[in-house]
């Protein structure tokens, strides 16, 4: 079984690609990305469901501070780049995604894009993801890109090991890079927006450090709305 999007519950303004998450549920396949679904079915019963509504709802939250208010919870379109099951990352790192399932990945992304053409922004989760949505040319960050690709590059070490993870050459470009707003050559009126992933918010110190300037200014780019209080 393949992992499932998760289609907005009204017209979507929202594309939000996450990462392939480094969650463990047994040896089963998460149903629906991110686990988006469990905040929209039903209440949780248990402790792993209250687990999952949890990561859920830290995600529209997230979204919603980053946008200041205007991106609501029903409006978010959800994905990730690969769909088919991963090896398995040892403890503390991240699972590697192949080219070749990144390749399938941004053409589904193409494919949502195309056939939402309300959507306004895309929230690009993590430092793997956007490498392969630059390596792909999926979109670019002018004179940052070469050093941001090859910085995001996968260490062999990672690739090559018994139980592959995904490590980088260098993570530092993508410090530059996150939380600002880029255009889509091939999807006129669309901005991406790189941004760290939902294990990193709220923001720590460390983070508000590197990452802070960029954070706070994309706030301000967007226009606050009347929005659904997530509760």
């Amino acid at each position: 079984m393949k992992t499932s999007d998760w289609q907005s519950v009204i017209d979507a303004k929202v594309l939000l690609i996450g990462e392939n998450s480094t969650l463990q549920w047994k040896d089963e396949v998460i149903e629906c990305v991110m686990f988006l679904d469990y905040y929209f079915d039903h209440a949780p019963y248990d402790l792993g469901e209250r687990s999952r509504y949890s990561e859920a709802k830290t995600i529209f939250e997230y979204i919603k501070e980053i946008s200041a208010g205007e991106c609501r919870a029903e409006q978010v379109y959800g994905t990730i780049l690969c769909h088919d099951p991963l090896y398995r990352a040892p403890r503390g790192k991240h699972i590697y995604i192949p080219e070749k399932q990144a390749e399938k990945g941004v053409a589904n992304v193409k494919k949502i894009l195309k056939d939402n053409p309300n959507i306004e922004y895309v929230f690009a989760m993590g430092l793997q993801t956007n490498y392969y949505l630059q390596k792909l040319k999926l979109y670019n960050c002018g004179d940052l890109t070469e050093e941001f690709i090859k910085g995001a590059e996968p260490r062999r070490v990672g690739v090559n090991s018994y139980d592959p993870f995904y490590q980088p050459v260098n993570a530092k470009p993508f410090r530059e890079v996150c939380f600002n707003m880029y255009e889509m050559e091939e999807f006129p009126g669309v901005k991406i927006i790189p941004i760290l992933p939902i294990k990193s918010y709220p923001l720590s110190e460390v983070n508000m450090k590197n990452f802070g300037e960029n954070y706070n200014k994309l706030k301000l780019s967007f226009k606050p709305e009347e929005t659904t209080i997530l509760e």
